[in-house]
């Protein structure tokens, strides 16, 4: 592992949605609903979506592999206070179910 600790992390469309109510509950991120979140130095991130697991976990296992980034096992979740400050933002209400 290198000096700075990089970090990869599983992401999916439908928890990010949650997380973020102005996202429409029907959106499908056009198909692109398995995503990785990692990163890029300094504390900064950066994310990639794909259509399948497949895919995903190949690049996630490369990067790990060969980029020495370090796989975060727990489910990616959005902060709750995020979801309710942007619902604040954006004067949205939180049960549009």
């Amino acid at each position: 592992m290198s000096e700075e600790e990089l970090t990869i992390q599983k992401l999916h469309w439908d928890n990010i949605k949650q997380g973020y109510p102005y996202i429409e509950k029907d959106d499908d991120n056009n198909g692109y609903v398995f995503g990785i979140e990692y990163g890029i130095g300094l504390g900064d991130t950066d994310q990639h979506w794909f259509t399948s697991k497949v895919e995903r976990d190949k690049v996630l296992k490369e990067m790990v592999s060969d980029d020495d980034y370090l796989e975060i096992g727990e489910p990616f979740m959005v902060n709750p206070l995020v979801t309710e400050l942007v619902t604040k933002a954006f004067g949205l209400n939180r049960g549009r179910e």
